[in-house]
């Protein structure tokens, strides 16, 4: 029998995929996304490769939740960036800055490259992430 290591079995599964997530972002950056194998990341982890199914069924799914996760803030900040009240060029340029800041950062690098080498993204996926940066220059929208 599995040991549950959380008060609850829904704060156990809640550890494990945030130990699954965090684990595969670390080789995904670290390794890229191509050469890192579920099998690999469940044994980072400590389960077996089925186990790890059960979270996340493909590596498609980590790195859509990765863009997800990772996006949110950034789209969010965009927005309030959009809405201030100053003129339109200070927005500009504080957007533009945003963007910048979060694109020199390597995890954020890592992501972005993931989410271009990754081959089993379904339809719905490259919607998910088609969205995130619609949503995104929709605030630059906002803007000019």
């Amino acid at each position: 029998m599995p040991k549950i290591t959380g008060a609850t079995i829904a704060q156990h599964v809640a550890a494990q995929e945030a130990a699954i997530f965090e684990t595969a972002i670390d080789l995904f950056a670290a390794h890229g996304v191509e050469q890192v194998s579920i099998g690999s990341i469940a044994a980072s982890v400590g389960l077996a490769r089925p186990s790890l199914y059960r979270y996340f069924p493909t590596k498609a799914s980590i790195v859509v939740r990765w863009c997800e996760v990772t996006m949110a803030p950034l789209v969010a900040r965009s927005g309030e960036i959009a809405r201030l009240d100053c003129s339109a060029p200070e927005r500009l340029q504080r957007w533009v800055d945003v963007q910048l800041d979060f694109l020199v950062e390597p995890r954020h690098q890592a992501m972005i490259r993931a989410s271009m080498e990754t081959g089993d993204l379904t339809d719905q996926q490259r919607r998910t992430i088609g969205g995130l940066h619609r949503d995104l220059y929709a605030t630059l929208e906002q803007i000019i």
